[in-house]
């Protein structure tokens, strides 16, 4: 099996691969990039500590 190389740009490789699907202009890859690390961020937040689900209101009472 060949030996895996160490990546060393994982920004330029992220911006080549978005540029590989569509022509975008440089702000629309930062708000690609930053919109997925904010949902991967939540996703992960959401794996460890599960579902949240809100406390009853007391607006009732």
């Amino acid at each position: 099996m060949a030996k895996r190389r160490k990546l060393g740009n994982p920004l330029a490789l992220t911006a080549m691969v978005l540029l590989s699907e569509r022509p975008m202009h440089a702000y629309e890859i930062a708000q690609t990039v930053a919109l997925t690390i904010s949902r991967s961020q939540q996703f992960r937040r959401f794996c460890r500590n599960g579902p949240y689900v809100r406390p009853p209101s007391r607006r009732g009472s």
